[in-house]
């Protein structure tokens, strides 16, 4: 009986070893994962805009962008998280124009919507900005700024169709 008191502890621990919990697996760490894929970005005319590669990293903890404009040499990357401590989203964007601006934000149905501000020499900028999921699988990113917090200009409107 000894032994098999004992070949059950090790089998409970190498199953525990073996099967550790995943801390990024929950439903609402998955709520971004419709903006993951590899995509050509066009403009509302349709005129190329970019190409974004949104994949999972670090153990699927983080979504990472990579942009790269049709137009010019620009491009940024973002890293996305989950925060189960306030519930939220956060995006930290950071770009060839040396701009980094920090977002926060929730998903309600099929739209992810993000607030930041930046501050900058000319003042603090806030920005709104929404991931929405159509229904044929395309997401439309739709980025607003404002100097005021009245008025609010587009300032990137993209649509996002899988290579």
């Amino acid at each position: 009986m000894g032994i098999l008191v004992d070949l059950l502890f090790v089998s409970a621990i190498t199953l525990a070893v073996a099967s550790p919990v995943v801390a990024c697996s929950t439903p609402a760490h998955n709520e971004f994962d419709f903006w993951i894929g590899e995509w050509d970005v066009t403009t509302p005319d349709g005129k190329p805009a970019g190409t974004n590669r949104i994949e999972k990293i670090l153990n699927g903890c983080v979504i990472y962008e990579n942009w790269q404009s049709a137009t010019s040499g620009y491009s940024g990357r973002s890293f996305n998280t989950y925060d189960s401590i306030t519930a939220t989203w956060n995006q930290v964007w950071v770009d060839t124009d040396g701009s980094t601006i920090h977002f926060r934000g929730r998903r309600t149905d099929n739209v992810m919507d993000m607030e930041g501000t930046q501050v900058t020499k000319e003042g603090t900028l806030q920005y709104r900005m929404s991931y929405t999921l159509n229904r044929d699988g395309s997401v439309r990113q739709w980025w607003r700024r404002s100097r005021d917090g009245k008025s609010w200009e587009t300032i990137f409107d993209g649509l996002y169709r899988k290579k």
